[in-house]
């Protein structure tokens, strides 16, 4: 986040110095009393101590710490008075590279508080001594990377993790008011779930009876009843199914979305094991090394052990041991056969309704998974295709030499990882402990954001609500808008350029990009409590039964996916408020447009367009170009297939040396080319603007022009530090590649970036090779 310091030097004199804080203090709109001016940015996690309140004696200068809203009611003219002509946005590198230092006095900045913070802001990420043309990402995030720290209950910080904390601090905000007797069900509900969420006391009163009762209700578990369990009353397929009608998970939920995917390919179903959503449900990830994944295996079997014991088990713990290794030895072969039949493969694909690929289908119980879902009077022709015919029958063998009881054991310790967080505050405290060893974190996360996420997953659209009729930015919405109508534009033009995009996929993608565009035009569903109301009016929740209440809003929230399939309900938000998956949001055209993103740090309608459209601008595009679907497109011609091994080539290429590991440019193929897709396209369409609309000014005291203030801004949105343990442990599912190599990637496939900052052909970032599908 970003802080305006405005140091008082005389009655009338106000001197503005810039502090970058991957933090906010604890309080706000305070005056501070400085005995010195400190010249590098303080540490958030000392800040207090740094800065003392309570003794003003020896005083040399007076500190005021503006937070944006201070900022944005303070005159700007006040704030920045003697920024233009002192260049006070001064920082401490003596052998800087780039000359930060405006000669012409007359220039005339953008003057508007938003530009001060973003010029701070800007200002502060960079490392000067860096050449933007060696590595553009060390040069645009270097200081960021430098100076962040990570607090000890963080695995990761950049400009959507600082948003999310934002987001989530005012959905607690709204979900801690007092019930209203005259507010709609729906937001009652909200504030009901995220208390009971909070009730840890009636949590331990109930214990672990109400998943003791699911495990039986879905067919028991050998490990629970050991002799008295029957295999031969026993169904893999049936049990999932029972699993479903009492909610589930949402990763089992996946089994279902994933295999009922109408719009396009059908995903390989892996059991609630996609490699997307690991992370979430399992936090397991199979590394590319044996260490590694033993390692985490260990920490996972030691967390299941401790679940068992506490539910019940009464095995000893070698046997019990024992069980979950068989188990786990099963997701593993499970997810290596999803790995080996990759839903971005062209050979893995075919009609669903080919004869024979229809009879070995039909032999399955997967039928009636299909006809467990509500009705959806599908047509033939909706079940467009079906990915790796070679997945479902290497699938069936799997299952036909893995024992039932290992297979029972694996489907309710799927169970047990997902509702430990839902019970008791034993079984929470462990699940939170596990979290902390996967990722390195030295603290237990805050008990009040996982019940905000839960709240936010489970009552989507009353929290969507509730947070736009509270924080809603329309003018920024305006702003976002009009970018996307640019891009719009652009995207119309270049589908005619390419020749090996058909008329028929030219209009499908044309017809995908407009609905995305009136999605952001059309307020209504965002905005209207009776739509809200009809779309939860069967919905009936007991908050005195927490786990119960989560796993019925579960299984109501996927009833209503599927039902939305064929119609493209926008109601159907999978993404919500939040931001930190906004860039890869596959189902854009079909939700709401998240209104966390349209916050000041991603779009403003008081800051020059370059900033704007290398964010939000950029993350339209992105959603925009996913639309081509490049990798699903049966006949490619050769130039664009070796385009496509190019990517692979250029990200396999990419290493991070901290971390030990190496981006994987086959399975980020897909976000690679979107990246690069995007960027072109927002660029393209800012110079657009330019020609028609002249240069706007600068941010104050920063000597960029228009196109290097674009290409920075869009770098600085991928600013970010993680812990080693969370890159290694993504590197496996990652579908995107990591920040710093979406940046380098990107611009050194870009002759214009190279242009705007005069980058020597052959340097790092202007190599003579560039990959270029569009």
């Amino acid at each position: 986040m970003c802080f305006l310091v405005i140091f008082k030097a005389s009655a009338t004199v106000y001197q503005p110095f810039n502090f970058y804080l991957p933090q906010p203090p604890s309080l706000n709109n305070l005056t501070f009393w400085l005995q010195s001016l400190s010249t590098s940015p303080l540490n958030i996690e000392n800040f207090q101590q740094q800065v003392p309140t309570d003794n003003p004696s020896n005083i040399n200068y007076q500190m005021m710490l503006m937070t944006y809203d201070d900022v944005q009611s303070t005159p700007s003219k006040t704030i920045i008075e003697t920024a233009s002509t002192t260049n006070s946005l001064k920082h401490d590198d003596d052998d800087q590279l780039i000359d930060n230092t405006l000669n012409d006095s007359n220039v005339d900045f953008c003057r508007s508080s938003q530009c001060v913070i973003s010029a701070s802001r800007m200002e502060h990420l960079i490392d000067w001594k860096v050449d933007p043309c060696e590595n553009f990402y060390n040069f645009a995030c270097g200081k960021f990377i430098r100076d962040s720290t990570l607090h000890d209950r963080r695995d990761s910080l950049n400009i959507f993790t600082m948003t999310d904390d934002k987001l989530k601090d005012q959905l607690r905000r709204l979900f801690t008011q007092k019930v209203k007797s005259n507010e709609i069900e729906p937001y009652k509900m909200v504030k009901h779930l995220f208390m009971s969420c909070m009730d840890t006391d009636s949590a331990d009163a109930r214990g672990v009876e109400p998943l003791r009762k699911l495990i039986k209700a879905v067919g028991g578990w050998p490990m629970l009843v050991e002799s008295n369990w029957n295999e031969n009353d026993w169904n893999f397929e049936d049990s999932v199914l029972k699993l479903r009608s009492y909610g589930g998970s949402r990763s089992t939920s996946n089994v279902f979305r994933g295999i009922l995917q109408l719009r396009n390919l059908i995903k390989i179903p892996t059991l609630g094991f996609f490699k997307t959503e690991i992370m979430d449900d399992l936090k397991v990830i199979p590394a590319e090394d044996s260490s590694k994944t033993e390692a985490i295996l260990k920490t996972y079997k030691s967390y299941l052990v401790d679940l068992a014991i506490i539910i019940g088990v009464k095995m000893d713990k070698s046997e019990i041991e024992r069980k979950i290794d068989d188990a786990i030895q099963f997701y593993l072969e499970l997810f290596a056969l999803n790995s080996r039949y990759d839903s971005n493969s062209i050979e893995n694909r075919f009609s669903f309704f080919q004869s024979e690929a229809y009879v070995k289908y039909a032999l399955t119980q997967w039928l009636d998974l299909f006809q467990s879902l509500p009705p959806l009077a599908l047509e033939r022709s909706d079940l467009k295709k079906l990915n790796a015919m070679e997945f479902f029958t290497a699938y069936e063998k799997l299952l036909s030499r893995t024992s039932k009881r290992t297979l029972a054991n694996y489907l309710i310790l799927r169970i047990i990882g997902f509702s430990a967080r839902y019970l008791t505050s034993e079984m929470k405290k462990l699940a939170l402990h596990y979290r902390m060893e996967l990722l390195g974190v030295k603290q237990k996360e805050e008990m009040w954001k996982h019940c905000v996420d839960t709240v936010t997953n489970s009552l989507q659209l009353a929290v969507e609500s509730m947070f736009s009729n509270e924080y809603f930015d329309l003018e920024s919405k305006h702003t976002a808008i009009d970018i996307a109508t640019r891009l719009q534009r652009f995207y119309e033009k270049k589908l005619l350029e390419l020749s090996w995009i058909s008329a028929q996929q030219r209009i499908k993608i044309l017809a995908e990009i407009n609905k995305i565009i009136a999605r952001l035009r059309f307020p209504s569903e965002l905005l209207s409590e009776q739509q809200v109301m009809l779309f939860y009016i069967n919905v009936a929740i007991d908050i005195k039964k927490y786990m119960e209440a989560v796993l019925s809003l579960t299984i109501f929230n996927a009833d209503r996916r599927f039902l939305a399939l064929q119609a493209g309900i926008s109601l159907t938000n999978t993404e919500s408020v939040g931001v930190l998956n906004y860039a890869d949001a596959k189902d854009f055209n079909k939700i709401l447009f998240p209104a966390g993103v349209l916050q000041r740090e991603i779009v403003s309608p008081e800051q020059p367009l370059y900033l704007n459209f290398a964010n939000s601008g950029f993350l339209i595009g992105y959603i925009f170009t996913q639309k081509f679907e490049i990798l699903q497109q049966s006949h490619l011609p050769s130039n664009v297939s070796s385009q496509i091994d190019c990517f692979i080539r250029q990200y396999d290429n990419y290493e991070d040396a901290e971390a030990g590991v190496k981006n994987n440019g086959r399975n980020t193929l897909e976000g690679n080319i979107a990246d690069n897709g995007s960027l072109k396209a927002v660029y393209a369409s800012y110079k657009r603007w330019i020609a028609e609309n002249g240069k706007e000014k600068p941010l104050p005291a920063l000597n960029f022009s228009n196109e290097q203030f674009f290409w920075i801004s869009f770098a600085q949105l991928f600013c970010s530090v993680s812990r080693p343990e969370k890159v290694k442990n993504l590197n496996a599912v990652n579908r995107n590649s990591f920040e710093k190599f979406r940046v380098i990637g990107a611009l050194s496939n870009s002759y214009e970036f190279a242009k705007d900052f005069k980058c020597a052909k052959n340097s790092p970032m202007n190599p003579t090779n560039k990959c270029n599908i569009f």
